[in-house]
């Protein structure tokens, strides 16, 4: 008789190993199942026109959408029907013992934490019908050194492994397993998204090429490598972002591509860097950089007009 399971209604349910669905069920909340890390599978009556059970793994009736992924699920591989068009939130989040998924050669879209948590290694191959990749997609799967997404794909594209969107002007993942200690950008790429660089084993360089705009919030949060620069070294920032031009100032160690000189500050809030009066014309009407730090990396930096 129950037609709606709550967000997070069973979450933390360390016990749990098995839940069955009535016919009557027709939604369930976010996150409701998370960290049951001993669930191992859902069964759905037959009768239930909204949901559908396929070995343990929870899909809508038609099994287009892939619902969510038992975290105790035994198996070291999954391989998704090929009827999977999504990956809905949380779809495939932090599974035990989950080694290696193949992906259905008809998924357009990849929801938050859809594919998160996930002990990969290696190449994480996408199929060309992708259309949609939330920019917490792959959080924590650190173990991935490498996207590969054919060439006839109109959404995205790949460069050396890296995550952009088709025009390559928009860095959205960088693999965090990628074993590279410096990476540069190519000079087409204007912007890096919201936890683009999160959880990077390896980096501890990069250098940001061409006219480059933003990074959004969180880009480049929990770099363990920059974690550990920054703790030996207190006065700088957490992540040693190169550019060809030499002339920001060293007490920052904060290069950014085409700035002459930087100015900078600190704060109970993090760090601050004021464009000086001395810049070059192109970015004249830039006020101000912000950059905030976390504990585990740099938070978030922004150009302000």
């Amino acid at each position: 008789s129950v037609e709606s399971i709550g967000t997070s209604a069973f979450n933390r349910c360390s016990s749990l190993q098995e839940v069955v669905f009535g016919k009557g069920l027709a939604s369930i909340g976010s996150m409701c199942f998370n960290y049951c890390h001993k669930l191992e599978r859902f069964v759905v009556d037959e009768a239930n026109p909204n949901f559908k059970g396929v070995d343990g793994v929870l899909y809508n009736k038609n099994v287009d959408t892939l619902v969510l992924y038992p975290q105790g699920r035994p198996d070291a591989s999954f391989t998704m029907p090929e009827t999977v068009k999504h990956i809905g939130p949380y779809g495939i989040y932090e599974p035990q013992l989950l080694q290696a998924v193949t992906v259905s050669p008809i998924l357009e879209t990849i929801d938050e934490f859809g594919m998160a948590g996930i002990a990969l290694t290696g190449v994480l191959k996408l199929p060309a019908t992708i259309t949609s990749i939330h920019f917490k997609a792959f959080q924590y799967d650190d173990g991935v050194t490498a996207f590969e997404l054919p060439e006839s794909c109109v959404a995205y594209a790949t460069v050396d492994g890296v995550l952009y969107d088709k025009a390559v002007t928009h860095l959205l993942v960088y693999p965090a397993g990628r074993p590279d200690v410096s990476y540069e950008t190519p000079d087409t790429v204007r912007t890096v998204g919201s936890y683009a660089f999160h959880s990077c084993k390896y980096l501890e360089n990069i250098r940001l090429t061409g006219d480059f705009r933003q990074i959004l919030r969180l880009g480049m949060a929990d770099c363990h490598r920059c974690v550990r620069s920054q703790q030996q070294h207190r006065h700088r920032l957490s992540n040693n972002i190169a550019s060809a031009n030499h002339h920001a100032v060293p007490a920052a160690d904060f290069h950014i591509s085409g700035f002459q000189q930087l100015h900078h500050s600190s704060g109970s809030t993090g760090q601050k860097m004021i464009i000086s009066d001395h810049d070059p014309p192109h970015v004249l009407g830039m006020e101000r950089i912000y950059v905030l730090e976390r504990g585990n990396g740099l938070d978030h930096f922004l150009f302000v007009q």
